[in-house]
């Protein structure tokens, strides 16, 4: 294990090799490549966002949302994308506030009207409010971290959302909407095909178009984003590689027996012409 930066990967013969140089400078040759670059999510310039992220702001209920349970919760990014957020959260949150900043308009809702005709009647069954103004900054008021109860399983961060109208509301968390992109050039330099900005793969051996390339992790295509996934893809990947080098190896050895097997029928062939001579002698 190295902890350095690689900062290029070059394919030897069409993906025989590859050449792997790091953040130093060192060298590394290997004959498979497995990236787990992972995404890099696309935050707001939005003051205390970042400061947030993954602290009371997330991108996946399933995955924070439980310790904010039945707290004051808000939506953040584009209305598009905000009605299915209101799907996934509504078990868990019941006081919802989708802070659009600004998307609510009638292209984003011809949008809407296509792809999810009713949206505005089930966000008013479920008690949804929406909120078109533009975000100015969130302010952390406590640190769920610090305010928390070990028996529950309860946070309790909060935040106050300060809008351009000059109106201030509260909320204990938010899920976002926000793009993620490839963290890593390295797979798109090596030829892996992206494919709505995942490496994409087959999702039974995790392999990728460009020989010798697995890539693992939410950075390729099977669409999960979890540890667990994560583990999994990655030994996969690794079983399939170890026996991919194993059949190329195999191979190597059927090769080496028949050039033994054709230059001893030379050696044959030589000893009896020998022994021909020999017996015209």
């Amino acid at each position: 294990m190295k902890n350095a930066t690689a900062t290029s990967i070059v394919s030897v013969n069409n993906g025989s090799s590859f050449i792997t140089t790091d953040s130093n400078g060192t060298t590394y040759t290997s004959r498979k490549i497995i990236l787990g670059t992972g995404l890099s999510d696309v935050l707001p310039d939005t003051p205390g966002v970042k400061a947030a992220w993954q602290l009371g702001i997330f991108w996946c209920d399933w995955c924070d949302g439980f310790e904010h349970r039945d707290q004051p919760f808000g939506i953040l990014g584009s209305i598009v994308d905000s009605v299915g957020s209101v799907i996934e959260s509504e078990t868990l949150f019941h006081d919802i506030i989708a802070f659009v900043n600004g998307t609510y308009t009638d292209a984003n809702v011809a949008i809407l009207d296509k792809n999810r005709p009713g949206w505005a009647t089930q966000l008013q069954k479920y008690g949804v409010v929406i909120n078109n103004a533009t975000i100015k900054s969130i302010d952390r008021l406590q640190d769920g971290a610090v305010v928390h109860n070990v028996t529950t399983d309860t946070e309790y961060d909060k935040f106050r959302v300060n809008l351009a109208n000059g109106s201030s509301i509260e909320r204990s968390a938010f899920i976002t909407n926000f793009p993620s992109i490839q963290h890593s050039t390295l797979g798109e330099s090596l030829g892996v095909q992206i494919y709505g900005e995942k490496m994409d793969v087959n999702a039974g051996s995790m392999r990728t178009a460009a020989p010798g390339v697995y890539a693992v992790g939410d950075a390729n295509s099977d669409n999960s984003t979890n540890v667990p996934h994560a583990m999994y893809s990655g030994k996969k990947a690794a079983v399939y590689a170890h026996v991919e080098l194993e059949r190329e190896y195999a191979a190597t050895l059927l090769s080496k027996r028949e050039e033994d097997i054709h230059e001893r029928m030379g050696h044959d062939l030589e000893d009896l012409w020998k022994r021909l001579l020999s017996d015209r002698v």
